[in-house]
């Protein structure tokens, strides 16, 4: 089977060609995610039999994607596992990446997806976080907007995704299939049980994993503390 079109991925195959999970990274991340968590989850994955594959939504660490731009390598990468004979595709969103999880779920009846961190509102949960108002966003005037943030980067953030976002929220809806959301009691996103809600709401079964005192990022960069381990966890033991 030919490489996908696209830029840069990583493509774990554990050797047959039943189970693969799909991890799109959130915002300003990459194919790794925060400390190379995708990385290590593949890892882990492989170890059981189960492949991975994980495209990059930025192409260039400087310069933010449109999510149309980002959606169509997400369709890329579902179509590359389709053709490669997986039985059974699920789909992993952190953050940013669960908006793009629950829609490929919806367009190619993806029956399992893990939305680690998910956002609700597009708009009022990445404008929070990068501490921009309204008016710098969307009136700047500017066809793209550079974004500076210790810890975070610098990057530029163009006009077309910040009216992209202006009104989104997360869609929680799946006509057939089940959300598994691992989320942390100190999220920045929307209240814990607003999502829950959400994806009660919309009718699908629901399995939820709250870890406290816990941030966005699962306290990643907090070794006595960090829940990522525990994250690849529930999510071998869901698959």
């Amino acid at each position: 089977m030919n490489a996908p079109n696209i830029q840069s991925f990583t493509y774990l195959p554990a050797g047959q060609q039943d189970k693969v999970l799909l991890m799109l990274h959130g915002f300003n991340s990459s194919k790794e995610e925060v400390k190379d968590y995708f990385k290590t989850l593949g890892a882990e994955l492989k170890a059981v039999g189960i492949s991975s594959f994980s495209p990059d939504l930025f192409h260039q660490r400087d310069h933010l994607l449109s999510l149309k731009e980002q959606y169509e390598i997400v369709r890329e990468s579902i179509q590359f596992l389709i053709n490669s004979g997986f039985k059974e595709i699920a789909v992993c969103g952190f953050s940013l990446g669960s908006f793009l999880a629950m829609k490929s779920a919806q367009e190619f009846n993806l029956k399992t997806v893990f939305l680690l961190s998910p956002v609700f509102d597009l708009y009022e949960d990445l404008t929070g976080f990068l501490g921009l108002s309204n008016h710098e966003w969307i009136n700047s005037g500017a066809a793209k907007v550079l974004y500076e943030q210790p810890g975070v980067g610098r990057f530029f953030l163009p006009r077309e995704f910040l009216f992209e976002i202006q009104n989104l929220k997360n869609n929680f809806e799946l006509a057939e299939g089940r959300l598994v959301l691992i989320s942390g009691s100190e999220d920045f996103s929307a209240d814990n049980h607003e999502k829950i809600s959400a994806c009660q709401a919309a009718g699908a079964i629901v399995t939820s994993h709250i870890f406290s005192e816990t941030d966005h990022i699962f306290s990643a960069f907090d070794l006595k503390n960090s829940k990522l381990k525990n994250v690849s966890g529930l999510i071998i033991k869901a698959f």
